[in-house]
């Protein structure tokens, strides 16, 4: 299966959980190529110290979403409130607005095209049938993974 990426430049590292010395997860946070800065939950620690500001391909995963659809074509990223200009969890409470441009049975997902790349999202195993390609939508995220990091050697 082929995911859906975006470029994005690693910007900083903030380290999450850890136990006795070992960190498990991490906040990532990225600039995409409009300019607009996010952070992403890195469960799998996916980012590596080596990649801070180099361009990246990767996967965004919107998991507990909530989407709705919208009446008109809207593309854009509003990323969480800042406070003092740093960011507060910074992988919570990101809206993207976008064009679906796949819904994906198999995992109940939808691809969808926010205008500098697509993400993928996941609204749910039952609301995700209420979607279809091509459907302009707004998706809340109340939590943004950084799901995998494509390292393309030419």
């Amino acid at each position: 299966m082929e995911y859906p990426t975006v470029k994005a430049k690693i910007i900083r590292i903030e380290e999450g959980s850890g136990y006795e010395g070992k960190i498990y997860d991490q906040d990532v946070i990225i600039e995409l190529s409009n300019g607009k800065r996010i952070g992403l939950f890195d469960p799998d620690m996916s980012v590596s110290h080596d990649m801070l500001g180099k361009i990246k391909d990767i996967t965004i995963y919107v998991i507990f979403a909530t989407v709705e659809k919208l009446s008109k074509p809207e593309y854009c990223v509003q990323a969480a409130a800042l406070t003092k200009g740093e960011y507060n969890d910074p992988s919570f409470g990101h809206i993207f607005f976008g064009k679906i441009e796949e819904v994906n049975d198999e995992r109940h997902e939808l691809f969808v095209d926010i205008g500098v790349g697509k993400i993928m999202v996941s609204p749910g195993q039952e609301e995700y049938k209420s979607f279809q390609t091509g459907d302009f939508v707004k998706v809340f995220a109340s939590r943004t993974d950084l799901f995998r990091v494509y390292d393309w050697q030419l």
